[in-house]
């Protein structure tokens, strides 16, 4: 397996495409920490600004939101993108375990994701205790809402991204998974929100999951609760797609 996943980070790693996504969502994290700083205690609407300690809390981890998305896109091309570049009968050949590889590549969308997020929490929790703090809006590290949400957030960008990279094993299409990778988080599960009994979208994946970044989590599920639903979702879309692989003629790529 160690073979496996070193294999599996030399070809992620010179692939320019990668590095590219990965720039996207660290400028993406960046530019959403920095206008949520600068216009913090400003009101852009009527009335006064929202300034208390989960408000601010949460200008350091919504950004890191936008990042799931990008890695869950970036973990859809690990292995979607070998169907478009007709390199997947090659890889599975040098190594026929197909679960096996499919496990490295999850392996390692899991280490580049977790990572990722991790370094980014770093500079967002740091930026935006230093920017609020002087701003009169300080933030107590020791807050356990803050340490609640900041590694929640972390855990669901990694989640996020594995549920990306399930979604590319099971439909081996880049163009249709990355569409489902941007539109159920931002356009299919809010749609849903207004039609669906509370009991039922309470267990959507990103709507629970979302409560791994909420100060305290949501009214509807705790950070855990939400975590753990959103976990499930990823690892029940992994293992089908595991089995409907293992199944796959390798020889039609289209």
């Amino acid at each position: 397996m160690n073979k496996l996943i070193r294999a599996e980070w030399i070809k992620f790693s010179t692939l320019r495409s990668n590095t590219i996504l990965l720039a996207v969502g660290v400028v993406l994290n960046v530019a959403v920490l920095v206008f949520g700083l600068v216009f913090f205690n400003r009101s852009l609407g009527p009335g006064d600004p929202v300034t208390d300690i989960d408000t601010r809390i949460s200008a350091v981890t919504s950004p890191l939101e936008m990042l799931a998305t990008v890695l869950g896109i970036l973990a859809v091309m690990v292995t979607a993108s070998e169907y478009k570049s007709k390199t997947v009968i090659p890889s599975f050949a040098a190594a026929p375990i197909r679960s096996e590889v499919i496990g490295a590549k999850g392996i390692l969308v899991a280490m580049v994701s977790f990572t990722t997020a991790v370094v980014l929490a770093v500079v967002n929790l740091v930026a935006g205790a230093v920017t609020l703090d002087a701003q009169g809006f300080p933030l107590d590290l020791a807050d356990d809402h803050l340490v609640q949400a900041v590694s929640g957030a972390v855990i669901y960008v990694t989640l996020a991204a594995l549920f990306g990279f399930g979604l590319g094993v099971l439909l081996k299409s880049p163009v249709l998974s990355v569409i489902l990778v941007v539109a159920i988080p931002n356009v299919v599960e809010p749609a849903l929100a207004g039609f669906l009994p509370d009991w039922i979208e309470r267990f959507l994946p990103f709507s629970a999951g979302g409560a791994l970044a909420a100060p305290g989590g949501t009214d509807r599920l705790s950070a855990w609760e939400g975590g753990g639903v959103l976990g499930l979702w990823a690892l029940v879309l992994i293992v089908v797609a595991i089995l409907v692989f293992e199944r796959r003629d390798l020889g039609n790529t289209d």
